[in-house]
């Protein structure tokens, strides 16, 4: 059952804002094309109000939202679209268009995107290639761990890293830089500038964290929760999140890490590290516009935190 001439053409001359069902469906299994003014594609209505999901990349977007038309009551609808900017694409979207749409046989294939739209998003990621940057989550996982620390702490701490800072947080006796890995037993991090473990006039911590994946471990919703009971503003992580690229209902919030370990690193003089003081006169060698390097961990003091 192939729609995409239909979704393709009612792509290229709609010009306002709406919608309208695809024809040929089965009962049960009903699409529609929508358009607003930002964007367009296919939506399929959805039976739990509560489902939330908002995954992206390049000029598409798989996200759930609440829409009424008419005299119709409000209803939660899960929408596949392309931005406008992205209409020398219609076509080729549409065949992504259809197959989101096609119930299957028995609408087995129906059931199985509504039971599990993340599964269906990662197949045709894996297909077209995602633009965006390859997602951490245990990254930040790392970040938000460290931030509930140094609550406990009586820190007062700020989130930084989503903000590209020199360091990811900002406490009230010391600021905080995070490296996080999956790999067990790493005992080595990049350092991607020489701002990077400058700590200047302030006090300096690296904590690093060892993550492995699993079932039984935190996610980033897990430790939203935590943060929210300790008193966190949680209107700032939100926004960080959402500036990171996991904003509410992205598949990165849900994946869970067991913590292996977390060291505490006082970066003092005795660390290694290259920073704009490590050069004559406090400036990189003419020609030579940044540096990254990787530090051993081996060797080094440190002391093991018990997050629990």
């Amino acid at each position: 059952m192939n729609h995409k001439d239909e979704i393709y053409k009612w792509f290229i001359n709609s010009n306002k804002s709406g919608c309208c069902f695809i024809g040929g469906l089965p009962v049960g299994a009903e699409a529609q094309l929508y358009r607003d003014s930002e964007s367009y594609g296919v939506m399929l209505a959805l039976d739990d109000p509560q489902t939330e999901i908002d995954e992206h990349f390049s000029n598409v977007r798989l996200y759930t939202k609440h829409l009424s038309f008419g005299e119709s009551e409000d209803e939660r609808y899960l929408i596949l679209s392309c931005r406008l900017t992205g209409e020398n694409f219609s076509e080729k979207f549409a065949t992504m268009c259809d197959d989101f749409i096609d119930p299957g046989d028995g609408c087995r294939k129906r059931i199985d995107i509504l039971d599990n739209p993340f599964s269906w998003w990662a197949d045709w990621k894996k297909l077209i290639g995602n633009v965006d940057r390859d997602k951490k989550p245990h990254a930040v996982l790392g970040e938000l761990i460290s931030y509930d620390h140094l609550l406990s702490l009586g820190e007062n701490p700020v989130w930084e890293g989503a903000e590209s800072g020199t360091v990811d947080i900002r406490g009230k006796r010391f600021d905080c830089e995070v490296k996080s890995t999956t790999i067990r037993g790493s005992k080595s991090i990049s350092v991607s500038s020489t701002h990077q473990l400058n700590n200047l006039d302030r006090e300096l911590h690296l904590y690093h964290c060892c993550f492995e994946q699993s079932n039984s471990g935190l996610c980033i919703n897990d430790m939203l929760e935590r943060l929210k009971n300790h008193g966190a503003d949680m209107n700032l992580i939100e926004n960080g999140l959402d500036a990171l690229g996991y904003s509410k209902g992205s598949s990165g919030r849900i994946l869970r890490y067991r913590l292996l370990s977390m060291d505490d690193y006082l970066i003092d003089d005795d660390f290694p590290r290259i920073v704009p003081n490590s050069f004559k006169g406090g400036v990189l060698p003419k020609g030579i516009e940044s540096i990254t390097y990787v530090v051993s961990l081996i060797n080094l003091k440190s002391v093991a935190i018990d997050y629990r």
